[in-house]
């Protein structure tokens, strides 16, 4: 399983098929952009490619920082009026 260091990172050794690079990449500024696709509601491979991240990388980095998913999740609450989603739903 990969480690998580204290900066939330997740090490770059234990990963595999070439998701390092992207991890150079997923600076703060690159989060943001991620989570503001994802507030458009988009799911996490369509808000990653349209980062030009691999969905893998971020896949493995929601699993394995909380605060990371809690935020993708966040984000994906914003994009969504659960009053909508009751009316279709009902």
């Amino acid at each position: 399983m990969p480690s998580v260091d204290n900066l939330g990172v997740v090490s770059t050794r234990l990963l595999a098929k070439g998701i390092q690079r992207h991890m150079l990449r997923f600076d703060a500024a690159m989060r943001a952009r991620f989570l503001a696709e994802m507030e458009k509601g988009h799911a996490t491979a369509v808000a990653a490619r349209a980062c030009g991240l691999n969905p893998d990388f971020v896949r493995l980095h929601r699993r394995h920082d909380p605060q990371f998913d809690a935020e993708c999740e966040a984000a994906l609450d914003r994009a969504f009026d659960p009053a909508l989603y009751k009316e279709v739903v009902s």
